[in-house]
């Protein structure tokens, strides 16, 4: 809404004028339905001429001014929409002086395309000269390597239907596991994670390490950081084919581009393996019933001293003079606590008692330990 202060004729004084304002939001709706062709409406109307109207009487001016502005845009508007037209018929054709019309020339082709129009020679390529092959560095198992800022050393491989001897841990194989020990070391001058391992078998298919293989003791697994000049031992498992050859993956590290190669030799079946794994087993549980059973001994031995502690006795003292039938309660700070039947406790110097009542301590103490 515009406002503004003018004379009104009907008033006669000075008061406020108001017209309302352009709804922008509309022409631009019609602008975009009809391609643009309302866009001079939109202009015009933006340039407001009239419709003032006094806020007092409600005058709204003479009846000319009222409706000469809008029969103006009127015709303004079809003014242009004629030159609009007049200009497309020309670029379609131009007339000639005898009244015939000539059809628009075509647009010379650019020099693109004349070169996309000419005929091409077939290309003749050239012999490359053969780049030489580079053979990947392959080591054997023990063979220290060094690859990038990493060192490796693959100390011997076994194959294994078993992933753990813990049955809760256990899984079974999709082929057969491959278990690889090795020791990694960081040569860097700062902390670097370990890079993954990759087995290649003949054919040139990739096998990566078993997701299970957190389940083995000392597993290395590729999220594990090391620190500069460290280095750790342990193990990592694949769950691939048995009949095949394969060689260990060793990268440099996640950015670095150098690889190298340990051909593996695994023992050709797990007797062996899991023979020395029950004997291994075999001797843990044998030192594990010993240890039970010296536990068990020296438990029953506590026992029994306790229970002839807990026996009443007749206690004398070094003259043979003085006796008391009690039970021993404890001793602390040379003094030995008897409890006598009635519930009465008595605390004697450990040198007042008899040579028999001492050697009985001193023999109950030597049980305890």
């Amino acid at each position: 809404m515009d406002q503004t202060s003018k004379f009104c004729p009907v008033c006669r004084k000075p008061t406020l004028w108001a017209r309302p304002g352009t709804n922008h939001i509309l022409h631009l709706l019609l602008t975009v339905l009809l391609c643009g062709f309302w866009l001079p409406v939109w202009l015009l109307a933006s340039i407001r001429i009239g419709g003032w109207r006094c806020q007092t009487c409600g005058y709204k001016g003479s009846l000319a001014s009222r409706f000469l502005v809008p029969a103006g845009c009127v015709v303004l508007f079809l003014v242009v929409l004629s030159i609009i037209a007049r200009d497309t018929g020309r670029g379609a054709s131009t007339p000639r002086t005898d009244g015939s019309r000539t059809e628009a020339k075509p647009a010379e082709p650019t020099q693109a395309e004349r070169k996309r129009a000419e005929p091409t020679q077939p290309e003749v390529n050239e012999p490359q000269p053969k780049q030489p092959e580079t053979k990947p560095k392959v080591f054997n198992e023990r063979e220290t390597v060094h690859v990038g800022y990493t060192s490796y050393c693959v100390w011997r491989s076994w194959w294994s239907n078993r992933l753990s001897q813990n049955p809760l841990l256990n899984q079974r194989p999709n082929a057969r596991f491959l278990f690889v020990e090795l020791t990694v070391r960081n040569n860097d001058s700062k902390p670097r994670m370990v890079p993954p391992f990759t087995l290649i078998d003949t054919a040139g298919a990739a096998y990566e390490a078993s997701p299970h293989g957190w389940a083995v003791e000392g597993s290395i697994g590729v999220i594990e950081t090391l620190n500069p000049s460290v280095s750790k031992q342990g193990v990592v498992v694949f769950d691939v084919p048995e009949q095949r050859d394969y060689r260990l993956k060793l990268s440099g590290g996640y950015w670095s581009l150098e690889d190298a190669y340990v051909q593996l030799t695994p023992h050709a079946s797990s007797e062996a393996a899991l023979e020395a794994e029950q004997h291994r087993q075999q001797q843990e549980a044998a030192a594990e019933r010993a240890r039970q059973a010296e536990e068990k001994r020296k438990a029953e031995e506590i026992r029994k001293a306790e229970d002839e502690a807990a026996k009443w006795r007749t206690w004398k003292d070094s003259t043979g003079k003085f006796t008391v039938e009690a039970r021993f309660s404890g001793m602390a700070f040379g003094k030995v606590k008897l409890t006598k039947k009635n519930g009465t406790t008595l605390e004697v110097p450990l040198e007042r008692l008899s040579e028999d009542d001492q050697k009985w301590l001193e023999d109950r103490k030597k049980k305890k330990k």
